[in-house]
């Protein structure tokens, strides 16, 4: 029972965080605490569910699950990187991707041709498994399956708690390294 309440608790808390932005900006009741808190929710929310996942997952494999804390802490402590992404937003938007079709469209220099083609990159990359609704839906559709059918889904499951934790160690050494960047660029 535990389990469909939470399922239905991160479902939902989709729809809810996305129907109260234009609720606030329809009362005219926005502010930046409210900002703040949405997106401090939204961190919050998002990090535990991937660590609820990979513990899920790492209950098929009972040899794993001492390595659990060690990968609720990487998850955890990649997500809350403010710092560098500040600093990685900050030098990519606005208009991140304007800056990667000039790039693109740009035909003699070579060395932004390698830069556009990282940044590409990084982008698909982090677009897969991310913190949107279909990235997490899916997962839950995937958890549902698994809980409700006989199917042998253990391998898809490790799988996709590896793919959440290389993402998370990926994003967060990305963001330092932009933030690192930043800062040299500002020297």
């Amino acid at each position: 029972t535990v389990f469909y309440i939470g399922i239905f608790m991160v479902f939902t808390k989709g729809t809810f965080d996305w129907a109260d932005g234009p609720l606030a900006r329809r009362l005219d009741k926005t502010s930046f605490i409210g900002h703040a808190l949405d997106a401090y929710g939204a961190f919050v929310s998002d990090s535990a569910f991937r660590v609820a996942f990979v513990y899920y997952t790492l209950r098929y494999y009972p040899e794993l699950m001492p390595w659990f804390p060690i990968i609720a802490f990487v998850l955890l402590i990649t997500r809350f990187n403010l710092f560098s992404g500040f600093m990685y937003y900050q030098k990519n938007t606005p208009h991140s991707l304007a800056k990667l079709n000039k790039i693109k469209k740009s035909e003699s220099d070579k060395s932004l041709k390698r830069s556009y083609k990282k940044s590409e990159w990084y982008y698909r990359y982090i677009a897969i498994l991310d913190s949107r609704a279909r990235s997490v839906d899916s997962l839950l559709l995937i958890l549902l399956i698994d809980t409700i059918f006989d199917y042998d889904l253990t391998i898809l499951l490790l799988t996709l708690a590896t793919l959440i934790i290389i993402r998370s160690i990926v994003t967060h050494v990305a963001g330092i390294y932009f933030a690192m960047n930043t800062y040299k660029d500002n020297l």
